[in-house]
């Protein structure tokens, strides 16, 4: 097997389909049940965080579905001393108001405020010792990796440290000089990839890498801005290809030829990157690209040609190219008036995630540790749900497990938001300056300059981004290749991966 660089290291090959990895008996510290040890030691102890990352395991290699649902189903409970200290805080708040402003005579109004504060001040401390039990089960990025003994590993890059993991050729050495890089979608990992990326990497003899970007998965969540924006994850991506291909060096005796591949949100950001820097890019892949081209002659209109999904559509407005093109043949004075709405918008969200954050943290708790959650999520995703495994349902949910996984996540909208529109560059364009191309027409300039070949793969059933608008895309694109896939929804990637490999495979060869 060739060398890779230091840090980056090949995840095991995918084992048949339908076998699982053995769970072994004994874990890192003993198997113990985090409820049970609730119910002996009153608080998971550092054992039963242990136990949850040894029946985790199996996610490890992220392809196993072998691991314990301990962690992910853990419901904590409150123990008669947390009761009772929950009692004794609302008693001592209560107490000390009234001592403090308790009128001569007790009024309705007054008894009204202090049942109010009584039920608030339960409410908080309940929640407080239940959200510390869930802390306790929670480990950093950097043990997790460790613990899940994965053979993917963290890389440092500009502010972060990114989780990599690497598919090596099945022959054990690169036969080709291409090198390949996955960026995933919006609220996945890097698992998006992992069943057609080592089936891709055997095909064409090539190297394939893949990242979790800032925000989701096992990569680090800093406290900049900076690792959340879209830019930066296609910057990374070339980096980590270059690292691979300088320590493969001379095994195919040429300059390596850089491939992007994005889902989603993920070709937003490829697209970013190859309109930064086009120079060595061989080919790009979109696989359900949320870059919105303008409408074609002849066709209806990229967003209303079938039913979507409320929620899913909702979530790719967010994730979607920031400068979305205007309406055919609009006027200039509208389209102005167009960006200038999207900017007060875009300024408006920003500053209510700010103010919010503790109640968007709150609900994003209730709401993510729900597996019925994902579930139907996912199966709006997908185009025929018996397709959808437990496993996969599983592996979303795991960075619930991850310390710090609800602050990364605000701190990546609050980057999307920031990164979609500038308000004062956004009202210095709109008063002063010709609308700025869209994504879609400025990825087309360079396409056609530089003669990138492109593949747009995409679901016919996809209920978050119409069918019509890859279309669109393919029509703007020069030259770009474009596969349909019947019966397929919003992730072919991995709601029919054999598909989806074979298709990029051939696309790929021909580079």
């Amino acid at each position: 097997m060739c060398s890779l660089p230091t840090g980056i290291v090949p995840c095991a090959p995918l084992p048949p389909r339908g076998v699982l990895l053995a769970r072994p008996t004994q874990g890192l510290a003993g198997r113990v049940s985090p409820r049970r040890a609730i119910g002996r030691h009153r608080m998971p102890t550092p054992q039963a965080a242990a136990a949850a990352a040894d029946g985790m395991a199996g996610f490890g290699a992220y392809q196993s579905g072998a691991y314990s649902q301990e962690g992910l189903d853990f419901q904590p409970r409150l123990s008669r001393t947390d009761v009772a200290a929950s009692a004794g805080v609302v008693l001592g708040v209560c107490c000390s108001v009234y001592a403090l402003a308790a009128p001569r005579v007790v009024s309705l109004w007054f008894g009204t405020c202090m049942a109010a504060l009584a039920g608030t001040s339960l409410a908080c401390t309940r929640a407080l010792l239940l959200e510390r039990q869930h802390k306790a089960l929670q480990r950093s990025e950097e043990e997790w990796v460790r613990l899940l003994k994965a053979g993917t590993s963290l890389v440092p890059f500009r502010r972060s440290r990114l989780h990599v993991a690497t598919f090596p050729p099945g022959t054990g050495s690169s036969t080709s000089d291409l090198r390949i890089h996955c960026l995933h979608g919006f609220g996945s990992a890097l698992h998006s990839w992992l069943a057609v990326g080592p089936h891709i990497a055997a095909a064409l003899g090539a190297t394939i890498t893949a990242h979790d970007m800032p925000g989701f998965g096992l990569s680090e969540r800093p406290a900049q801005d900076e690792p959340y924006t879209l830019a930066y994850n296609g910057e990374a991506a070339r980096f980590i290809m270059d690292e691979v291909a300088k320590s493969e060096a001379g095994a195919t005796g040429g300059p390596c030829k850089r491939v992007l591949m994005g889902h989603s949100m993920g070709a937003v950001s490829v697209a970013d990157e190859v309109i930064r820097d086009p120079q060595g890019y061989r080919g790009i892949v979109l696989v359900s690209p949320a870059i919105f081209a303008a409408k074609v002659p002849g066709q209806p209109p990229a967003r209303h040609n079938q039913a979507l999904d409320p929620r899913l559509e909702a979530v790719e407005r967010v994730v979607e190219a920031e400068d979305a093109p205007s309406p055919p043949n609009s006027k200039p004075w509208a389209q102005r008036l167009r960006l200038c709405a999207r900017a007060l918008q875009f300024a408006a969200a920003r500053v209510i995630l700010r103010l919010a954050r503790p109640f968007i943290v709150l609900t994003l708790r209730s709401r993510i540790r729900k597996k019925n959650f994902w579930r139907m999520g996912l199966t709006s995703a997908w185009h025929d749900a018996s397709r959808l495994q437990p496993e996969t349902v599983d592996r979303y949910r795991f960075p619930q497990l991850i310390r710090g996984w609800e602050t990364g996540f605000c701190r990546f909208l609050a980057a999307r938001f920031a990164e979609k529109g500038g308000l004062l560059s956004s009202l210095r364009v709109a008063l002063h300056g010709p609308p700025k191309p869209s994504q879609a027409e400025r990825l087309a300039e360079v396409v056609r300059q530089h003669g990138i070949p492109c593949l747009i793969v995409h679901g016919e059933g996809d209920r978050a981004i119409p069918a019509t608008n890859s279309r669109a895309l393919a029509q703007a694109l020069p030259g770009s290749k474009l596969v349909m896939l019947s019966q397929c929804g919003h992730v072919p990637q991995e709601e029919i991966p054999g598909t989806v490999a074979t298709h990029i495979s051939a696309f790929l060869r021909e580079l």
